[in-house]
């Protein structure tokens, strides 16, 4: 049987073609190896494998510790998933916790910890809420794409709870939403156009050209 070359370990597409012909303890054995060398990448593909039992058998708890070890190390991935843990913690959740994960991944730019800590601000779970920070985080995730950030960011523009109401860019993120909604998202298009149908009630004939005009300027970008 080869051993394997912890120097020529494929993390990529042909990672998984990279272990054929190899035992499952010669795997764990340098797996762990470099893992404890502080390799952050190989510590969070460890954490998704236990995760969901891929090669290794499946260990929740063996997960978490590796995405801690993996976050710790900075790792933005590791760290949204850790931030996930927390806030979906099986006996209790700990939002603060959560919350202090999301943003290091978040400041690293991963667009699901940016909507996730948006979410976070809106609703006040382990921080203060706070609505402009709540959209200050979900248009970091929707200038990357992330499209619910876009959905919440028409939501928060027109309902004006806690800030001030902005038809405009109600509408703009409106149309910037809808343009990458797919086929099988019907329901969801349904929904936003009946909101956005009041919203268009609200608005002077000069707003909606402005929105339509900002919102085809931001398809362009995203």
């Amino acid at each position: 049987m080869a051993r394997y070359n912890p120097s020529t370990i494929i993390m990529s597409d042909d990672f998984e073609e990279s272990l054929k012909g190899h035992t499952y303890t010669e795997f764990h054995q340098v797996f762990e190896h470099l893992s404890k060398q502080g390799n952050e990448t190989i510590q969070a593909t460890l954490a998704v494998m236990y995760a969901g039992g891929i090669i290794v058998p499946k260990d929740e708890k063996e997960a978490a510790r590796w995405w801690w070890i993996a976050a710790s190390q900075g790792d933005a991935t590791a760290q949204f998933n850790l931030g996930l843990l927390y806030e979906n913690g099986k006996r209790t959740s700990d939002f603060a916790e959560a919350s202090v994960w999301y943003r290091l991944s978040a400041e690293q730019g991963n667009a699901e910890a940016q909507y996730k800590l948006g979410l976070m601000y809106e609703q006040g779970w382990g921080v203060e809420k706070d609505k402009t920070e709540a959209v200050r985080q979900y248009r970091r995730a929707a200038e990357q794409g992330h499209n619910v950030a876009k959905i919440s960011l028409t939501l928060l523009y027109s309902e004006g709870k806690e800030m001030p109401i902005n038809f405009v860019q109600a509408y703009m993120w409106y149309l910037v939403a809808k343009s990458n909604l797919h086929e099988g998202n019907n329901k969801i298009r349904e929904d936003l156009e009946q909101g956005v149908n009041d919203i268009l009630k609200k608005m002077t004939p000069d707003q909606i050209s402005e929105g339509q005009e900002l919102a085809h300027d931001w398809i362009k970008k995203i």
